[in-house]
């Protein structure tokens, strides 16, 4: 006998919810000790990033460089350096996201593009020809669960500073009051 419709989507909800912790947990024990300061400015924050992996991270904003369907930012690490491109044509809150989501995919050395290709990319921009990089972004590929995880580091962190609220564990209309009234929960 066949599981029934209503059946299968509770299950598949369930396992959703249980996927979704596991990859939070996950993403929490990444940033555990990262220096997030208070109050939040990503420039010190990539600073002591750095400091932390021993290693530059160059944060090289350029105009134009979104397109639809094509990523906001991109992460390329060479041998002596981490480089963040990121559309500087956006909101501040914007900005943060997609620095921290590439941070997010430093964190968990998802860099797809080898680092001879980096290497080769790299020297290929140059001075940061924004027509180069934007050539470049289509190259840059992660699969669902490294998309997810990056996401999610970005969204700790904005949570941890007060940027996004945290997950409410209440729903229906409890869970309304609570967002009505502007009730922001710290992170876990």
């Amino acid at each position: 006998m066949s599981t029934p419709p209503r059946a299968r989507l509770v299950e598949d909800r369930e396992e959703v919810a249980v996927r979704l912790r596991r990859l939070r947990r996950d993403c929490r024990s990444r940033i555990r000790d990262l220096n997030i300061p208070l109050p939040f400015d990503i420039g010190v924050f990539c600073a002591d990033l750095a400091r932390q992996r021993g290693r530059p991270l160059h944060l090289q904003p350029i105009s134009g460089l979104t397109s639809p369907g094509a990523p906001s930012g991109m992460w390329l690490a060479t041998d002596t350096a981490d480089h963040i491109f990121f559309e500087q044509d956006t909101s501040p809150l914007h900005h943060d996201h997609i620095i921290l989501h590439e941070v997010g995919h430093m964190l968990c050395e998802h860099n797809q593009l080898a680092l001879d290709e980096a290497r080769t990319a790299f020297r290929a921009i140059g001075s940061v020809d924004p027509a180069r990089v934007r050539s470049l972004l289509p190259r840059i590929r992660y699969n669902q669960y490294e998309e997810q995880q990056a996401e999610m580091i970005a969204t700790l962190i904005l949570e941890d500073i007060g940027r996004i609220p945290a997950p409410s564990p209440l729903t229906g209309f409890i869970a309304g009051l609570e967002a009505g009234i502007g009730y922001h929960r710290s992170a876990e």
